[in-house]
């Protein structure tokens, strides 16, 4: 798919989908009370449930504590052509393990 070809080598599944996360939000006032982590795990259960292996979200990349909260998560910047634009993905279900199995 055209999508896959953008990802580097590492990022590419071999046949499978990814799961997309395409917004989250926290109340400002319910910040830094795990909420986020909450709705993240949630979502990253639901796609290991479904059979993904393969996570991807867009942040806007000035968005720094956002980056951060996502990185502290596992999830890692996708770099195109024209340099980072916000694109991530985390690799999860995988029974071999970061780095292993079918990536």
């Amino acid at each position: 798919s055209p999508a896959a070809s953008s990802l580097p080598e590492t990022a590419r599944l071999r046949g499978g989908p990814s799961f997309g996360i395409l917004s989250i939000a926290v109340s400002p006032t319910a910040r830094g009370s795990g909420v986020a982590d909450d709705l993240m795990s949630a979502a990253e259960s639901a796609a290991i449930m479904r059979g993904f292996e393969l996570m991807n979200l867009t942040v806007n990349p000035d968005n720094r504590r956002a980056i951060r909260f996502y990185e502290r998560l596992g999830w890692e910047r996708v770099e195109g052509g024209e340099g980072w634009t916000g694109r991530m993905i985390k690799r999860i279900g995988d029974p071999a393990g970061p780095g292993g199995g079918s990536f």
